[in-house]
């Protein structure tokens, strides 16, 4: 026996133990641990310069006991956004019931310095940050030729994201709570390129042997990848509702892909059922399942990231997850939980496999015992 088919049947007989411990680790972390504090929203979404304001800022998650430090503005001096100057709140600022009160006038000064978004930051409990970007837009006021900027960069580069490691996940703007099916949405979408794509190399062995058990193991693969990527479709879809305020945007061009390719491999189910001789059945579902996977790969990888505009992380251009939501304690959860998913449906689908061979085997019975 080779060592891939000894490492093969290995991940057959304990992919079910890694599946039920992962997918538990996943739920019970993934669902329990709390989100880190963060701001929500400002009450002011647009303010002049020069003119002094009472600012009430929404949080989420912080302790009741929290003692707010300063809040920060930040913006910058050109279009480049290089530069960085930060206006700090010239008063205490009061919390209390996830609201932060405090008071602002902030001057630009510098004449060059045009109307412009301001990041919002707060510190609080000496040390730890809360962030909002693109906050506030500062409108630059006539008056507004002198002025005085605090310059705090040093500082606030030094202690911005409380460095300490914490057992909470990022609080990021409009993904709040839902950050958490980053668990179940992209792990399944995971397993579905991964059971795809052993279809396809199944079918591809079937086409060198005719061996029927290949055909067999590739049907298992692709009807429970099938399976795994509605299940992605209904965690998106969820995921979309709360965060782009629609069940299925028809401008992201990643969603379109997937559209289109879930019907092609529909398209594989229905092309299966019109036929009745098994050889002729399995010949041209491997054929199909060879050409329809780098098709369906373009579709939902490749073509989204060539686009002008997308939706999705790392599509078009969006920014990926690694760059701003993937932190350490989620690379705790994410990754497991790309196995975890991976080997529950490998499971699934190799249930689907023995079933199809005791119906072979139940077949060929009867086929003896009427001869």
């Amino acid at each position: 026996m080779s060592a891939g088919q000894r490492l093969f049947d290995f991940s057959l007989k304990n992919a079910k133990w890694v599946a039920l411990v992962g997918v538990t680790y996943i739920l019970l972390g993934g669902l329990l641990l709390p989100l880190k504090p963060g701001l929500v929203d400002l009450d002011q979404q647009s303010i002049i310069s020069n003119k002094a304001y009472t600012i009430t800022a929404t949080t989420y998650g912080l302790p009741k006991d929290a003692v707010i430090n300063r809040v920060v503005f930040q913006g910058y001096r050109d279009a480049a956004r290089k530069n960085l100057f930060y206006w700090v709140s010239d008063k205490p600022a009061v919390y209390q019931d996830q609201k932060i009160n405090f008071s602002a006038q902030l001057k630009l000064g510098e004449a060059k310095v045009k109307d412009q978004d301001l990041n919002v930051f707060v510190e609080y409990n000496n040390g730890k940050w809360m962030f909002l970007p693109a906050a506030i837009f500062m409108n630059r006021a006539a008056n507004d030729t002198t002025g005085k900027t605090q310059l705090v960069s040093t500082i606030l580069n030094a202690n911005f994201e409380h460095k300490m490691f914490e057992m909470s996940f990022p609080n990021r703007v409009t993904l709040n709570e839902s950050v958490r099916n980053l668990f179940y949405h992209v792990p399944m979408w995971f397993s579905m390129l991964a059971l795809l794509a052993m279809g396809m190399l199944f079918g591809i062995k079937y086409l060198n042997s005719g061996d029927l058990k290949y055909e067999m193991r590739f049907d298992a693969l692709i009807r429970v990848g099938i399976l795994a990527g509605i299940l992605g479709c209904i965690t998106g879809a969820t995921w979309a509702r709360v965060t782009w305020g629609s069940w299925w945007p028809k401008e992201d061009p990643k969603l379109n892909g997937v559209a289109i390719g879930m019907l092609m491999y529909f398209a594989y189910l229905i092309l299966r059922s019109t036929m009745s001789d098994p050889h002729q059945r399995a010949r041209i579902s491997a054929i199909y399942s060879v050409f329809i996977f780098p098709i369906f790969v373009a579709l939902i990888a490749i073509m989204p990231k060539l686009a002008a505009h997308s939706l999705h992380p790392g599509s078009g251009d969006s920014v990926g997850f690694n760059q701003y939501d993937l932190d350490s304690t989620m690379r705790l959860f994410f990754w497991p939980a790309v196995m975890s998913w991976i080997a529950l449906f490998w499971w699934i689908h190799n249930i689907l496999f023995k079933i199809k061979s005791l119906e072979e085997i139940n077949l060929d019975k009867e086929i003896l015992d009427n001869n």
